[in-house]
């Protein structure tokens, strides 16, 4: 705690000795090494800043950052000259999810000295925020052409590089911001991604997890480590990494709606009901959310709540194929096949190249033939559905079924 307290205050110097005095006396684990990741970082950020930024980069290594736009609004009410200090208020007020301010505040950054290299690099940040790649690594470059030993010029720059497909370049300079500064969280989360694009996700959550270690509030890098745990089959890791990322993030409803269908696919099916029926009163418009919550009801046996789920999702969304599908399947097993059809009209024909909705319309297709006891219709659809998964148990066995009906007992 003292170490913290000195920290925010900026007295760096002092942190580093009492770390170190703490670590003579025993001090050690995950948060010792989170404020000697910390420490490294702002030794390399702000030599000879002003108390004030020091502060308030010390609150942006904690993940405080209103309380970092706080003090440096502050300060630039003295210094409205001040260009880093803008250039710095951006970054804090993207990184709190505020980007209209952040634009705001860079664009006067701009104004007062576009070629320092913090303004460039926060520039690229926001550029590439908004997927403007080209331009992003134009300004990211400009920053690391200023000072190439600087590890956040490094950082931005293989970021940059890394969305623009360039990896090779983009994890050499990851390695060199992470040989000068071993316990930069921000790289450890930049090379995950760059890891999981070169098709690594062992060796991407692996960085991701250190990232955290270093710094336990970055939210977004919580939500990678779900995505990659529950891609290497860990779901009750992936249910815990998102449930961290909700307790730094309560309203994010992305993560909501993943946690509430990792919680269905567990069976812990109330749960998931009521962090989904959350998500939809946050956003009532998200599609996705009300697609999960009709399934988590239709799991629950809710029959009546989950129809009246998946209709909101195609009043928002009326061409949702998925949201089709799942009513149409309530529809058919309650005998409604009239409705049924009207609603698998009503899908817009998947293009060609998406093999997966096409499969799936056609087994819906094939299980309202197949309801009917309409046989020769219900053919045609598990073959078109089988064309694209010739070898799906499931299916076969039904083609076999349908074909049996028929008395074709060679083919079946």
């Amino acid at each position: 705690s003292y170490i913290d307290a000195l920290i925010q205050t900026g007295q760096t110097d002092a942190a580093q000795q009492v770390l170190e005095q703490g670590r003579q006396r025993g001090l050690q684990g995950e948060a010792v090494e989170a404020l000697a990741g910390r420490l490294g970082h702002l030794e390399n950020a702000m030599p000879d800043q002003p108390t004030e930024l020091a502060c308030a980069i010390a609150h942006r290594e904690a993940g405080r950052y209103k309380e970092a736009a706080l003090v440096l609004k502050s300060w630039l009410v003295s210094n409205p000259q001040d260009a880093s200090a803008y250039a710095l208020l951006a970054q804090v007020l993207s990184l709190d999810k505020q980007d209209e301010p952040a634009w705001v505040a860079l664009n006067i950054a701009l104004s007062i000295n576009p070629a320092l290299p913090i303004v460039q690099r926060n520039h690229a940040r926001l550029l590439l925020k908004q997927q403007k790649l080209d331009e992003a690594l134009q300004a990211a470059q400009a920053a690391y052409q200023s000072d190439v030993t600087d590890p956040e010029n490094q950082l931005v720059l293989a970021a940059a590089l890394g969305a623009n497909n360039q990896n090779e370049q983009a994890f050499q300079l990851v390695a060199n911001a992470l040989q000068s500064h071993p316990n930069y969280a921000e790289a450890y989360a930049n090379r995950a991604l760059l890891k999981l694009h070169s098709g690594d996700p062992i060796g991407a959550l692996a960085d991701a997890e250190k990232s955290l270690s270093i710094k336990p509030h970055l939210a977004l890098i919580w939500g990678l480590v779900s995505s990659l745990r529950y891609k290497l089959k860990n779901l009750p890791g992936a249910i815990e990494a998102l449930e961290k990322a909700i307790k730094l993030e309560s309203d994010n409803v992305v993560y909501m709606v993943d946690l509430g269908e990792l919680l269905r696919q567990t069976g812990k099916v109330g749960a998931a009901i009521v962090l989904l029926e959350k998500a939809v009163a946050v956003a009532p418009d998200n599609v996705g959310a009300w697609v999960n919550l009709g399934t988590a009801f239709q799991q629950a046996k809710r029959i009546p709540e989950a129809k009246a789920a998946y209709a909101k999702a195609l009043e928002t969304a009326p061409e949702h194929t998925e949201a089709h599908l799942a009513l149409s399947s309530i529809l058919i097993n309650q005998k409604h096949y009239e409705a049924a059809q009207a609603v698998l009209d009503a899908v817009k024909p998947p293009n060609p190249a998406d093999t997966e909705n096409t499969h799936r319309l056609a087994l819906s297709y094939a299980a309202l033939f197949h309801a009917q006891n309409c046989w020769t219709e219900a053919e045609v659809w598990v073959r078109r559905a089988l064309a694209i998964k010739p070898k799906e148990v499931k299916v076969l066995r039904q083609l076999g079924a349908i074909l049996g009906e028929q008395k074709h007992y060679e083919d079946a």
